[in-house]
């Protein structure tokens, strides 16, 4: 349980600065400006490197494909 909290906040600095990172160069990070498919890409790495469990990713490729 530890390692899951560890990894999520792990997670969640990474994402700070990947924004922070993405607002310095005038890059959008902003889902709605990314494809679908990237998105899902996303999800998938994430899945990946056990950032997330399966049943978040499942949820989360549910959502982005219920958009199309």
């Amino acid at each position: 349980m530890e390692d899951e909290a560890a990894l999520r906040t792990e997670l969640a600095r990474q994402r700070n600065l990947l924004e922070q990172v993405a607002q310095d160069k005038g890059v959008a990070r902003d889902a709605d400006e990314r494809t679908s498919a990237q998105r899902l890409q996303e999800v998938q790495r994430l899945y990946e490197q056990g950032l997330i469990n399966e049943d978040e990713a499942s949820t989360k490729r549910r959502e982005i494909l219920d958009e199309l």
